[in-house]
């Protein structure tokens, strides 16, 4: 993926073009955590292209790509709810989450699990188990110190321990 990476430095297209089809999975699943709407996602899609796009000849090789492109998706989505609930009284009811428990207690629905969190511990959540990152990646892309990254997911395991020992 390096060798397409520095063609996409280059201004070669095609090479840009299998770049974003590459992570735009992980584009996609970071930003599905963070934000409710479909709509909005996708047009966060666009911007954190565009983003990656304009300053692709930035990139240093100093983090992975994926990293460098998440840590970019973090800062579009600060634009986004900066820019649309500067106001907080201006926030759509339908868009708030809405938690729902299951019919079936026997089943654990990790996503009413995750709903529960605040909005930093299912970003990290999210980072850590389903984009893979390591914990000097998860730093580099929240902007925090590795220690940070472990102490906060030694607490939030510790907190989640309860709801996961009940569902067994």
């Amino acid at each position: 993926m390096e060798e397409v990476i520095k063609r996409a430095i280059l201004g070669n297209e095609k090479a840009f073009e299998k770049l974003m089809l590459h992570y735009l999975q992980d584009i996609y699943s970071y930003l599905k955590v963070k934000v409710n709407n479909e709509a909005d996602i996708k047009d966060l899609i666009q911007d954190i292209m565009l983003a990656v796009y304009k300053g692709i000849k930035k990139f240093e090789f100093t983090s992975t790509f994926k990293t460098w492109v998440l840590a970019i998706s973090r800062y579009k989505i600060a634009d986004y709810y900066r820019n649309k609930y500067a106001d907080i009284s201006t926030v759509p009811i339908e868009e708030c989450p809405n938690i729902t428990s299951s019919e079936n207690h026997d089943t654990l629905n990790i996503n009413e699990v995750l709903e529960l969190l605040p909005d930093d511990e299912k970003e990290l959540l999210n980072l850590v188990f389903i984009q893979q990152c390591s914990y000097k990646e998860v730093a580099q892309i929240m902007e925090v110190p590795v220690g940070t990254i472990k102490s906060r997911m030694f607490y939030l395991k510790e907190k989640l321990k309860p709801v996961l020992e009940s569902w067994r």
